[in-house]
């Protein structure tokens, strides 16, 4: 017989995943049984926990009140089973929200991220290229494409830059034009899997070139520093020993970016980042 602690495990499961299967998945369990320890429980309560339509679950009004409880409860004790156990110093968690980060963010976020930090200082921002959906199903992340599911437009253009040889002509420039760059090949690392992507995004830049794919950045830094090619830039940072030249366009608009929200629900803490990351582009 499942226990009412249990079935509140697996309670908290399924409203954080939003799926029986996901749910069963963490516990190493069947389905069937995460179904009937979810119906048992609703029998004891007296209360549907989740409505289910077309194998969309979805927490009731009484099942998101007990769910912000459950959640705190299971805390709670486990922190009291491990103290008992001797374990001291039992650091528990800082709430957190997930943000899938790539290179096209790094700039956008920074302000949105100082003010999320002063409007919640208990709360952490775990970044990772990709995100952890075992931890937490729900996350944010950043697309330059919009499919019609984007959450907010938070950057109309970002500048774009090239990296070069110091020791070369261009690099002397202060901003090189993409008629500097026609006789120059663009570096790109990693395989041929991402062509279209890089077709996409030099036709947003307006570059004609040809591009050479590379495995690793070893060879990108030999073929760049032999002037056989480029590197693009779209943060204006590098850590490699280039030169960083902003490239000159008619217009400064390169790219948008999205924010996305991957999940069923946001919870309080990420509609709190989701609302200062519009404020930010008023």
């Amino acid at each position: 017989m499942v226990s009412l602690l249990t079935e509140l495990r697996y309670f908290v499961s399924v409203a954080e995943t939003a799926s029986f299967t996901e749910a069963a998945s963490r516990y190493d369990v069947s389905q069937s049984a995460i179904s009937q320890s979810i119906k048992a429980l609703e029998k004891k309560i007296g209360v549907t926990l989740f409505t289910r339509k077309n194998k969309e679950v979805a927490l009731t009004k009484q099942g998101q009140i007990l769910f912000k409880r459950a959640v705190q409860i299971i805390a709670d004790l486990d922190d009291a089973i491990a103290q008992a156990k001797g374990n001291k110093k039992v650091i528990k968690e800082k709430p957190f929200i997930q943000v899938e980060l790539n290179e096209y963010g790094r700039d956008s976020l920074g302000e949105i991220l100082k003010s999320f930090a002063e409007q919640a200082p208990g709360v952490d921002v775990k970044f990772s290229k990709k995100a952890d959906t075992k931890k937490t199903p729900s996350y944010f992340y950043l697309s330059e494409e919009d499919d019609g599911k984007g959450v907010e437009l938070l950057a109309k253009s970002q500048s774009v830059f090239a990296e070069l040889p110091r020791n070369s002509l261009l690099s002397a420039k202060g901003q090189v034009t993409l008629r500097d760059l026609e006789r120059l090949s663009l570096i790109w690392i990693g395989d041929a899997s991402e062509k279209r992507k890089v077709e996409i995004l030099k036709e947003k830049l307006g570059l004609k070139g040809t591009t050479v794919f590379v495995d690793d950045e070893e060879t990108a830094l030999s073929l760049v520093n032999r002037n056989r090619g480029f590197l693009l830039n779209q943060t204006g940072s590098t850590k490699r020993n280039l030169k960083v030249v902003p490239i000159a366009r008619s217009s400064q608009s390169t790219h948008s970016l999205y924010l996305r929200y991957q999940g069923e629900r946001m919870n309080e803490n990420e509609e709190k980042f989701l609302a200062i990351a519009k404020e930010s582009q008023k």
